[in-house]
């Protein structure tokens, strides 16, 4: 196995030797293959393909299995990247100009529904911190609600064009930033979260400077759904499977480009590890961002009915199962520090 990569040999986040293969390299590497396709035909004839990058193009889509621990049900590709190749392959990740400017209003509108949830429990004037800043979207919508915020990526690109956008960010990782204890209210970890190569060290940093009491909110793409799907890929049906790849092309679940799937079980047992008391684990509606002058209205209207369709059908088990269920391709999680526990 070549250094820039790691094996599997136990669950990364409960431990345990108990695992089984639920997706083998061969089906990922086709699934790859469909996902390209599909999005270059859903892109507009000219485009280039570096407006493609996020949607087909992805930094895991290496050959790899996919292994789901039989205890916690923690999903892990592999191999995976190391730390340090992790570091290094998304520190250096270029986006063209082109991308940049345009992804920016889509990703600073994909974050306005989760206002509600944000402001029901924080203040204006609350300090927040964002790891995995990226163009600046949800940086753009704290500032709107009144929140004294700070981002962090360590993509220098995309920190770059943030910063001229006039945000507070910085391209280091959190342990270089050396933030006071309780420095924070909130810390949000939007959409990278399942890259993270050490997210109990993460954890344990973000538990120290957060304030009594504070708050972290997690997306994370569902393991369990990606267990769910997998007949469902298999079948023998060309339009049931033709319809499962296009949907999880549109949710880029698609080819499974990801470190980790987190499911309910595995990241409620990191988040209690390093001290935080789950508060909500829930279906997120998440329609990945498409530049809208790339992609045909229709395409775009396609995609926001078929995610629909699954998120409302994710939410009618959740309720149906008093909560319990979560199987949306996409789940949001919010924890809290303890409100009398100093870091």
């Amino acid at each position: 196995m070549p250094a820039n990569f790691l094996n599997y040999s136990s669950c990364p986040i409960c431990g345990s030797n108990s695992y089984k293969l639920i997706e083998p390299r061969t089906q990922i590497s086709d699934e790859i293959k469909s996902l390209v396709d599909i999005w270059r035909k859903m892109f507009l004839p000219e485009t280039p393909d570096y407006m493609l990058k996020d949607h087909a193009y992805f930094t895991h889509s290496y050959d790899a299995d996919l292994f789901a621990c039989n205890d916690c049900g923690h999903i892990t590709r592999n191999p995976r990247l190391s730390p340090d190749q992790t570091f290094q392959e998304y520190s250096k990740d270029i986006y063209h100009p082109e991308w940049l400017i345009a992804n920016y209003e889509p990703y600073y509108l994909s974050f306005k529904d989760e206002t509600p949830s944000i402001t029901e429990r924080l203040k204006l004037g609350s300090k927040i911190l964002e790891i995995g800043s990226h163009v600046g979207g949800f940086m753009r919508l704290a500032t709107e609600l009144g929140f004294d915020a700070t981002g962090i990526d360590i993509g220098e690109c995309v920190c770059d064009f943030a910063k001229n956008k006039g945000f507070n960010v910085f391209s280091r990782p959190l342990e270089e930033m050396e933030f006071s204890d309780g420095s924070f209210d909130a810390v949000f970890i939007w959409l990278c979260f399942e890259m993270i190569p050490n997210p109990e060290k993460l954890l344990n940093e973000i538990y120290r400077i957060l304030r009594p009491g504070g708050w972290v909110f997690i997306s994370v793409p569902n393991g369990e759904f990606i267990k769910l799907v997998q007949p469902l890929l298999r079948s023998r049906v060309k339009f049931i499977k033709d319809w499962i790849r296009k949907a999880l092309a549109f949710g880029i679940i698609l080819g499974f480009t990801f470190q980790f799937g987190y499911t309910t079980k595995s990241i409620g047992k990191i988040l209690r590890k390093t001290r935080f008391k789950v508060a909500e684990a829930q279906n997120q509606f998440y329609v990945p961002v498409t530049p809208y002058d790339y992609v045909p209205q229709a395409t775009i209207q396609e995609k926001q009915k078929s995610l629909t369709f699954i998120y409302v059908f994710s939410q009618l088990v959740y309720y149906l199962s008093f909560r319990r269920r979560v199987l949306g391709p996409w789940m949001k999680i919010i924890a809290q520090k303890d409100m009398g526990e100093k870091s």
